[in-house]
């Protein structure tokens, strides 16, 4: 009778021990949740243009292609290829100029007109 009633009693104890573990840790993580979100609200933000311009303009500029930067008239390079051998959409798409929004598309436009 006494070894059941320390039984009960070392159950009872065991699970209040994890009542206790699972409650503190579900107030761990409210608390991280809250934080994050408190933290989320302070970071300033700002808001983004939906039609962002052109970096670079690539065009014909006195006979060759020109690299133009976004409001520039003049352009800061130019690449070395023949008009003559390029298609003639290519050459009507040059005439209008090409626009490229950043670096990585710039490059990859002027890898397509260099082949």
């Amino acid at each position: 009778m006494k070894a059941t009633g320390y039984m009960i009693l070392g159950s009872m104890t065991f699970s209040a021990v994890v009542l206790i573990a699972t409650l503190s840790q579900m107030v761990r993580w409210e608390r991280a949740a809250a934080d994050s979100l408190a933290f989320e609200s302070t970071i300033p933000t700002r808001a983004v243009e939906t039609t962002m311009p052109a970096g670079y303009t690539v065009r014909l500029h006195n006979g060759r292609i020109g690299v133009f930067r976004t409001g520039e008239s003049l352009p800061y390079r130019y690449l070395d290829v023949e008009l003559s051998l390029l298609p003639e959409l290519d050459r009507q798409l040059l005439e209008e100029g090409i626009p490229a929004r950043d670096d990585a598309e710039l490059q990859s436009l002027l890898e397509d007109l260099r082949e």
